[in-house]
């Protein structure tokens, strides 16, 4: 909401409203005497009553924009998280991916030496049994 060139007092909530119902209160009781002089004091309740409410209306926009945008906040916030996670998983997997030649190599070497080892031992074997 954007503030105009009057000041808009700052009015809580609970306050505004009470002081809108003590307002319709008044108005109805004037009302019922509207056959005295009193109507223009009726007119000058409705006009404070309008503008009362309309304080009231002003004061919910701005806390519903003020939750829609502590929402929207959140809702980013939870959004850059996921994004920097998944960053950092890509990150880790393209490392763990850049790795698997070696990783593969080296087993590789060490399926020939284990082959190789197990070839002489049974060929030891073989000479001890005969």
């Amino acid at each position: 909401m954007t503030k105009s060139a009057t000041a808009t007092p700052q009015i809580d909530l609970a306050t505004l409203s009470g002081e809108v119902a003590r307002l319709r209160q008044r108005l109805a009781e004037a009302e019922r005497a509207a056959a005295d002089p009193r109507a223009a004091q009726v007119e000058t309740l409705r006009a404070e009553l309008c503008e009362r409410q309309a304080w009231l209306v002003a004061i919910e926009e701005a806390e519903a924009d003020a939750h829609r945008r502590q929402q929207a906040e959140a809702e980013l916030t939870e959004a850059n998280q996921e994004v920097a996670f998944t960053k950092s998983e890509i990150v880790r997997l393209r490392a763990e991916y850049s790795a698997l030649p070696a990783l593969i190599q080296r087993a590789e070497f060490a399926f020939g030496q284990a082959l190789k080892a197990a070839s002489v031992a049974k060929q030891n074997l073989e000479r001890i049994q005969q």
